[in-house]
């Protein structure tokens, strides 16, 4: 995970002295300049492809601040940026500074926050107080991981000891229909409608005599996102010829005859090899004519995980 190792070391920076945190210029203006110029391009690329709609976030106090968010795929910090006006930070993977000559130009760019095998969680911790104290928000997307199955995943509950350690707003922003979109198992872009926007302000006064516990719950529940129950609420049509297509990457158990590694996809359709199972999936994402009661891909997720020992065995 991205986000775990690098709040695992928060509670050892809170006790250094501010004065010995190197004195580094992060925030620049070549990334106001190349955020002012690159946004709106960005917003219209968005738009056209995902039906993508920013809210935008209008800050009532000054300053830095964190803003955390649901994972839904790979372009989340575009979509994120939309909402804004000012330059984000970003915590990112080593994968994005293995590129050779594009890790430079993104370095230089928009200078996110490494987060790598070869750089100390103590570095990286480093970074985000200097950005911080030179009054740059931060992004961070503490899942890690894209969602596979269109749910909210695993968040590691360091993040509390980030938020404690920073003292600063902390913005929950959540985007809506980017799985459907594009679900991390398919490929090529669903496009329905997207939207993304700051659900929740939370300032310092507000979590400064909370645990840590207290925190990680409250950070859990408003980036929790089902894909289906937003579906549910407010349906929205996701066209695909393939809707189908790659389901296998992520579902490998039938619910027919329980067999492993025996489903693939044809279009709209998931088959088995060993039975006469036969599921279309349509263009809301839902299941039609459902086995043991799967209607969405959290659905057999969660089944295939509670069948799989049997299965082994």
């Amino acid at each position: 995970m991205v986000c775990s190792s690098v709040f695992r070391i928060c509670s050892i920076i809170k006790e250094e002295s501010p004065m010995k945190i190197k004195k580094r210029k992060y925030v620049k203006f070549r990334h106001k300049l190349v955020y002012f110029l690159i946004r709106p391009f960005f917003r219209l690329y968005l738009k056209w492809k995902y039906n993508f709609t920013p809210i935008r976030y209008r800050p009532k106090v000054k300053g830095p601040h964190l803003i955390l968010a649901n994972h839904a795929l790979n372009l989340d910090p575009f979509f994120l940026a939309g909402s804004f006006r000012t330059p984000i930070y970003y915590v990112a993977s080593e994968v994005i500074f293995s590129i050779k000559f594009a890790s430079k130009v993104i370095r230089f760019l928009v200078a996110p926050i490494p987060k790598s095998k070869s750089r100390s969680d103590l570095g990286t911790t480093k970074q985000i107080l200097s950005i911080v104290k030179e009054g740059g928000w931060i992004g961070v997307y503490p899942e890690g991981n894209a969602t596979t199955t269109g749910e909210t995943i695993h968040m590691p509950k360091g993040i509390s000891k980030l938020i404690k350690l920073l003292k600063i707003p902390v913005l929950f922003y959540r985007l809506k229909g980017g799985y459907l979109s594009n679900p991390r198992w398919g490929e090529g872009i669903r496009k329905g409608k997207t939207v993304g926007e700051v659900v929740r302000t939370w300032n310092p006064k507000e979590y400064k005599d909370l645990s840590e516990e207290e925190i990680f719950d409250v950070v859990s529940k408003e980036l929790y996102v089902n894909a289906y129950n937003d579906q549910a609420n407010d349906p929205v049509l996701f066209k695909s010829k393939e809707p189908a297509h790659y389901l296998e990457r992520v579902l490998f158990v039938c619910p027919k005859c329980l067999a492993v590694d025996k489903l693939y996809s044809v279009k709209d359709h998931v088959l088995c090899k060993s039975c006469s199972l036969e599921v279309q999936l349509d263009n809301y994402g839902f299941f039609n004519d459902a086995v043991d009661g799967i209607k969405t891909v959290i659905d057999w997720d969660m089944w295939q995980k509670e069948k799989l020992p049997m299965v082994e065995h």
